[in-house]
């Protein structure tokens, strides 16, 4: 029997990760949006009644710099996310370049126009713009931090992923051990069972883990032979999980929203201990 989208289709506790879902995305778009706003406004100040270039030299210098730099760091953090690395990145730069240049134009056309560019006012625009970046970047850090903190007390079960150690000694059941399971829908369903508290695991699931292992030589004096001897052994394993949301509950409509994305190390002689 076909399920209807209604407000009665929502798992309960779904309603209210999406308003805190919501409230994250606003508070990272506010901090971008103001920076966007303050880049475009320094590099309107160089541009000549929002239409064409009229700086000098050092000015154009100022200006590719500024357009290339903060474009190409945004989507290179975008693209870090992506499958498709190189063409991600590529297409996130433009879009942000075009758009960047456009909010310039916009802002020197209201500076020629509005405001009266004397270099109070420069002296303030260089200002804000130092103070944008700073709010930031120290706002970014305490969203994710609240936010993966909420998470983590809320949602998720935090010792899962970081049990209590004792003398290298694991104490309880955890997520290396389900992660050495080598049926993978058992593997999974035993790590969604314990990553997600109970009250979530209707609407919450561990979508995917993607794992990697680090594996170093190291060299070492045979002792049979006496001889420099290279050998390998594995460093750590980097666990990389993706977690969403699921509104209308994981049997229900087959809608899903990344509700966080993070990884975790583990040292390997510690992970061996689990098994």
């Amino acid at each position: 029997m076909n399920k209807t989208l209604s407000l009665k289709s929502f798992e309960k506790k779904s309603i209210g990760l999406l308003g805190v879902m919501l409230l994250d995305w606003l508070v990272k778009w506010a901090l971008r949006l103001q920076n966007y706003i303050m880049i475009a406004l320094f590099i309107g100040l160089f541009l000549d009644r929002g239409v064409g270039f009229d700086p000098s030299d050092f000015e154009k210098f100022l200006i590719g710099i500024i357009l290339l730099y903060f474009p190409i760091t945004w989507a290179f953090k975008a693209s870090q996310r992506s499958e498709d690395k190189m063409n991600t990145f590529l297409f996130t730069a433009m879009i942000y370049i075009l758009g960047l240049l456009a909010m310039s134009m916009v802002a020197a056309y209201s500076i020629e126009h509005v405001t009266n560019p004397n270099p109070q006012f420069i002296s303030n625009v260089i200002f804000g713009l130092i103070l944008s970046i700073f709010i930031r970047k120290v706002g970014d850090v305490i969203r994710v931090k609240t936010y993966h903190r909420y998470l983590f007390k809320h949602v998720l079960n935090k010792s899962y992923f970081y049990p209590y150690q004792s003398d290298n000694k694991i104490l309880n059941k955890d997520f290396y051990e389900d992660m050495t399971v080598d049926n993978p829908e058992t593997r999974m369903t035993l790590v969604n069972v314990g990553a997600i508290r109970k009250a979530y695991q209707n609407c919450v699931a561990v979508s995917s883990v993607k794992v990697e292992k680090k594996t170093s030589s190291k060299y070492f004096v045979n002792a049979d032979n006496h001889q420099l001897t290279r050998d390998y052994e594995d460093k750590e394993s980097t666990y990389h999980l993706d977690i969403v949301l699921h509104p209308f509950g994981t049997k229900g409509v087959l809608v899903s929203l990344k509700l966080i994305s993070f990884t975790i190390i583990r040292p390997t002689e510690i992970a061996k201990k689990a098994k």
